[in-house]
């Protein structure tokens, strides 16, 4: 992990990285950029569970008809940067490796 972790640490030209890692991968990340002195150039970590709140809240909680269509409209957005329709198919594998392919919540239809 630390490997992987210097070689993210070493290609990045900016100090205000954020981390988003699964809830129990954080205090070994903290950990890390403790031992490593890395920690300044780290923002924030954003842990899933976080996610899944906000998201929760964005899309189905108090704030989802100010916030949901913005949510998804940049989770679009941002997808289409990331995945060019250049390949569809590869594309495709990636939906159903993921099972965003099942998705049966009506907002993300």
């Amino acid at each position: 992990m630390q490997e992987l972790a210097e070689n993210i640490v070493s290609s990045l030209s900016s100090d205000r990285i954020v981390i988003i890692c699964k809830d129990v991968e954080e205090k070994i990340i903290v950990s890390l950029l403790n031992q490593t002195g890395w920690k300044s150039k780290i923002q924030t970590i954003v842990t899933e569970n976080d996610l899944l709140n906000w998201y929760e809240k964005a899309l189905r909680g108090k704030y989802s008809k100010e916030l949901g269509e913005n949510v998804l409209q940049n989770l679009i957005d941002e997808i289409s940067i990331e995945f060019p329709a250049t390949d569809i198919t590869e594309f495709s594998k990636f939906l159903k490796q993921r099972k965003y392919d099942n998705l049966d919540d009506i907002l993300w239809k």
